[in-house]
């Protein structure tokens, strides 16, 4: 009975109830329920007599739900009866804001248990219900990457393993390295594609790290963007491998799914296409070794990704003297290419051997004009 009369009141969207005539309704509602050997009273002796209250009082305070007024909209509350009329008196409706609700939630499966003593889908319901200090019914991360299972969307696998579910196909067509955004909504999302998936768009990193794409496989089973991002995470970055067999030498790639990688080689084992470099600079492989301890492709490189203390990483003179080897990678010259492990290498023009070093307009010197037009420089003296 007491549930038919609350889902009557609460449903009714086109006949609010309000002052004495709902508290006559919830007063006999809680005639009705407080003792089964209580005499049915008709309604006006209800509303007057005090003594009636006294003799039908049971332990646990019946509560009426209403539709609370906030300064931001409404959200459905429940209240003990003896405060419905001061509710009334600021404004309050009765019944639930189901018409005319200022609560947006989606329909995201990440249960909460509140302590009101019910289940709600997300916190997000929870906090329209006026529920507040709930708990996670799932011991599971908090990162959003929703998965998709019999027609229900779970916040993560690990959320619809706790509901029973098998393995689910994800319900975003994203990749699944962990690059973490938080966004303002207040849920922290695996990478921006998820974010994006989840309608948000004003997110940032919790992490003080660049944006550039160096995956690393980590030890907890997730690919983490870069070893600094896998760190914040909380993993130890030397336990932490690279899916990629590539170099470690910086010369980033910006890439049609708008992610930067520390190099093509990254890039490509990715899968990534239409890439280009991040900075105006030459492929040519020179490296330096810079303060951030990270070894870049050439000076002009390491100055793109903000590194101005560095020093060369091979013992060999700054003479650029091109050699292509086997590899397909152009050096500087045949001691920086052996520095790097590579033989069988030879100039990719076919220039004189004579000394006549000119600087061109990226700052290097070559070890003739031949050269520096081989590499495309033509401002040279």
């Amino acid at each position: 009975m007491k549930a038919e009369v609350l889902t009557c009141i609460c449903t009714s969207c086109s006949r609010w109830l309000t002052g004495g005539t709902f508290f006559v309704v919830v007063f006999l509602l809680f005639l009705s329920v407080s003792s089964t050997n209580a005499a049915v009273t008709p309604p006006q002796e209800v509303a007057t007599s005090s003594t009636l209250l006294a003799s039908n009082s049971v332990a646990v305070a019946p509560r009426v739900t209403i539709c609370h007024q906030t300064g931001s909209g409404q959200v459905t509350i429940t209240v003990p009866l003896s405060t419905v009329q001061a509710h009334f008196a600021h404004g309050d409706l009765g019944g639930a804001c189901a018409c005319n609700s200022a609560c947006v939630c989606n329909n995201i499966f990440d249960p909460v248990t509140c302590p009101d003593g019910n289940a709600y889908a997300n916190e997000c319901q929870a906090r329209c219900a006026g529920q507040t200090g709930c708990t996670k019914t799932c011991v599971c991360p908090p990162i959003f990457d929703p998965v998709v299972c019999d027609g229900t969307v779970y916040a993560s696998q690990c959320v619809a393993t706790c509901a029973g579910q098998g393995t689910c196909p994800t319900a975003c067509a994203c990749d699944t390295t962990f690059n973490p955004v938080v966004c303002e909504d207040g849920n922290t999302y695996a990478n921006e594609c998820q974010a994006r998936c989840g309608g948000q768009t004003n997110c940032s990193s919790p992490c003080a790290c660049t944006g550039i794409f160096n995956p690393v496989a980590c030890p907890d089973g997730h690919t983490y963007a870069n070893s600094c991002l896998a760190d914040c995470a909380g993993q130890d970055p030397a336990a932490c491998a690279s899916p990629c067999a590539c170099q470690p030498s910086i010369a980033p790639v910006v890439c049609s799914d708008h992610n930067t990688y520390i190099n093509s080689c990254v890039a490509a084992c990715r899968g990534a296409t239409g890439c280009s470099s991040a900075c105006v600079c030459t492929d040519i492989n020179n490296p330096v070794t810079c303060s951030n301890g990270q070894t870049y492709a050439n000076q002009c490189q390491a100055e793109c990704a903000g590194q101005t203390t560095c020093h060369g990483s091979c013992a060999c003179t700054g003479i650029y003297n091109l050699v292509t080897c086997p590899n397909g990678q152009v050096y500087a010259n045949s001691c920086v290419a052996t520095c790097a492990g590579q033989s069988g290498c030879s100039p990719p023009c076919p220039c004189p051997s004579i000394f006549s070093p000119v600087t061109c307009s990226d700052g290097n010197t070559y070890f003739n004009q031949c050269n520096a037009t081989c590499a495309g420089q033509t401002n040279c003296n």
